[in-house]
């Protein structure tokens, strides 16, 4: 829907490109956390692993030094840091949408766009759902804490939709500002294997003063 578009043959280098790559500052790279939720998803074929979005789409193993990167900038080869930077995507409304709508309590519309697609209100743009285009099969609805269950099948669906596009802090701070600060501290502390800093990125994270960055009139 947006983005901003840089090409490499014209001198237009991706900036993002110095911070992801191996063989370059490498300040950024996947979690454990998104890496195995991709390799636990389950196909429509009864295979194991997102497919479409990811090992060798949002993230690979460099070539050389067989670490992880993020690959969502380079995946055509032919455009070397010239992949254009996403602002907004289809799939990143319709999960906000889900999210809306599972907050107002209909929980089957908003499964309906995590699974294949909501089509039921006349006039409706028929999709196919963010989980049916990818081949993965499609989540059954909660038995119980239903609103919970489907806000947490949403927060992980655009984990793996959007990942490395910028929006993970902010779908985890709008989810923390409903549910708790542990919500959001428990997120983030899980990245880290050193249990002493885990323990401190969890508690500074307990106090919402810390957020959010410092802004003086």
């Amino acid at each position: 829907m947006s983005s901003v578009p840089y090409t490499y043959e014209d001198n237009q280098e991706n900036p993002l490109s110095d911070i992801f790559f191996a063989n370059r500052k490498y300040l950024v790279k996947p979690t454990d956390y998104i890496v195995n939720l991709f390799s636990i998803q389950t196909t429509q074929e009864d295979e194991t692993g997102d497919t479409y979005r990811g090992e060798g789409i949002s993230y690979a193993h460099d070539s050389i030094s067989g670490k992880l990167v993020v690959n969502k900038y380079s995946i055509n080869p032919n455009e070397f840091s010239g992949a254009d930077i996403i602002i907004y995507r289809a799939a990143d409304i319709q999960l906000l949408l889900a999210e809306a709508l599972n907050q107002m309590g209909e929980y089957e519309a908003a499964l309906s766009i995590i699974n294949d697609g909501y089509t039921d209100p006349p006039g409706w743009r028929r999709v196919n759902g963010v989980r049916n285009r990818v081949l993965l099969n499609l989540k059954n609805m909660p038995a119980s804490d239903i609103k919970n269950s489907i806000e947490n099948i949403i927060m992980e669906e655009r984990a793996m939709e959007l990942a490395f596009e910028g929006r993970r802090w902010f779908d985890l701070v709008r989810v923390a500002n409903r549910r708790g600060a542990s919500y959001l501290a428990g997120k983030v502390s899980a990245k880290y294997k050193d249990p002493s800093v885990a323990s401190a990125v969890y508690n500074k994270l307990m106090d919402k003063n810390n957020w959010y960055l410092p802004f003086k009139k």
